[in-house]
């Protein structure tokens, strides 16, 4: 069951498909890769028309829901031990539980687990010996994108007389007019987590809806290359509904997005991608007591000739528990620059601090102008000095763009410094003696 192996089948019909074959010999693919296709899409944070609009352009939208995606990870790991077993629940998870083992390869145990609404309810003898021998490891964790918790609660509790620890996404409360668990206790839902409140948005609205267009878009969004599976036969292969519904539109787009995701931003594990539009949690597995931060800009300032003054700066940084981030206000965070792609470029960097780097992007560049991104850079850096508990004078940024360093100091981070306009600069001996400044305080 584990690695997918089991749907191996699926993904080759999948691949074989006369529309995916199409899609594969257009110059979309092209623009797929180099992410201008998703730069073409509509997506500013205006209420998108209706779920069919989100359907037709889910695999642009996913970029937004991303960044809260990978935070759910590094949640999902401070909630668990190494000796732990996680079980993600089909079908919303089967990207999450790929983007989860590349950015924790091999450090915990994971499996994806046929699961539904459905399943649950169907009393089916072949369903219950396959749940049999994953309930005997007890202290697993459950895994799900969205969801009551009704059906985890009504299947477990009826048939093993126990609930094992279920963590959401985001909870809702869409499946309690069944009634199904009416009698069951609330010490059963304890053991259910929730990342995101109930209230929370991926897109802002004025008013609240019991969520119900909320876990449309995240089961939009989170999906698998199968339909739900509603049973599994003798040999435990699932057994799945006849028919894909209106989610499921775009759907080859959206496992090509998958993995662009999947191949091109996990590299190197050493770097942590954020944006200020996830939240910030103080469950942080690198957290630590920082004296300061320090943000450097990609583009034209780390990404230069001439390392001698960065790793300089770095070697302060490592000194003097100054925490290192790298941010842009770009969309694609490893795209091609001036000295290659960005993907073959961070690992050079990666020594020269002991300390996982963070790297904050900007899902929404595409929607803005240079007063937008100057804003974003700084939001990125406050999201980072909130999340250690730092006040914005232990923080600098350095740039290359004078913009983008007023307004830093506009808001606040009055260290931050300019350095050089042009590709062969970058860090400056300036850059590196206010580095040095923040670590004492002064």
């Amino acid at each position: 069951m584990n690695d997918y192996r089991i749907l191996a089948e699926t993904i080759n019909l999948l691949k074989t498909d006369e529309q995916y074959i199409e899609l594969q010999s257009s110059n979309e693919v092209e623009l797929i890769n180099s992410f201008e296709y998703y730069r073409g899409k509509n997506l500013s944070q205006k209420q998108y028309d209706d779920i069919l609009e989100l359907s037709s352009n889910k695999e642009a939208y996913l970029m937004i829901l991303l960044p809260h995606l990978i935070d759910f990870c590094h949640f999902i790991y401070q909630q668990t031990k190494s000796n732990q077993r996680i079980y993600f629940k089909s079908r919303d998870c089967y990207f999450i539980k790929k983007l989860f083992d590349a950015i924790y390869p091999r450090e915990r145990q994971t499996e994806y687990v046929y699961m539904s609404r459905k399943a649950c309810y169907t009393n089916s003898a072949h369903y219950k010996a396959y749940i049999d021998h994953l309930v005997a490891d007890t202290t697993s964790l459950w895994v799900d994108i969205q969801g009551s918790g009704d059906s985890h609660v009504y299947y477990f509790k009826t048939n093993y007389n126990f609930v094992p620890q279920c963590i959401f996404f985001r909870q809702n409360t869409l499946q309690r007019a069944n009634k199904m668990t009416a009698n069951y206790e609330s010490k059963d839902y304890e053991v259910l987590k929730s990342f995101k409140t109930h209230c929370w948005r991926l897109f802002e609205k004025d008013f609240f809806d019991d969520c119900t267009e909320e876990a449309f878009i995240l089961e939009s969004l989170c999906r698998a290359p199968h339909a739900s599976a509603i049973d599994v036969d003798q040999n435990f292969q699932p057994l799945f509904e006849k028919s894909y519904d209106l989610l499921d539109k775009n759907l080859h787009e959206l496992m090509i997005a998958y993995g662009f995701i999947l191949d091109n931003y996990w590299q190197d594990s050493h770097y942590k991608l954020r944006s200020s539009l996830a939240d910030v949690n103080q469950c942080d597995s690198y957290s630590q007591d920082w004296n300061g931060i320090a943000a450097f800009d990609i583009d034209e300032t780390i990404t230069h000739d001439d390392h001698g003054i960065l790793e300089e700066a770095f070697n302060v940084c490592n000194n003097e528990q100054i925490k290192v981030i790298f941010i842009t206000a770009r969309w694609d965070p490893f795209y091609e620059n001036h000295n290659g792609k960005l993907a073959e470029i961070l690992p050079r960097f990666k020594d020269l601090t002991k300390h996982p780097i963070d790297l904050w992007f900007n899902p929404l560049s595409r929607k803005g102008n240079d007063e937008f991104n100057d804003m974003y850079k700084s939001k990125q850096l406050d999201k980072a000095r909130a999340e250690h508990n730092l006040k914005r004078e232990q923080c600098i940024l350095i740039d290359n763009v004078k913009s983008t360093i007023d307004m830093a100091k506009k808001q606040g981070f009055v260290n931050s410094v300019c350095v050089p306009n042009h590709a062969k600069a970058g860090i400056t001996k300036e850059a590196l003696q206010m580095i040095n400044m923040i670590s004492k305080g002064t």
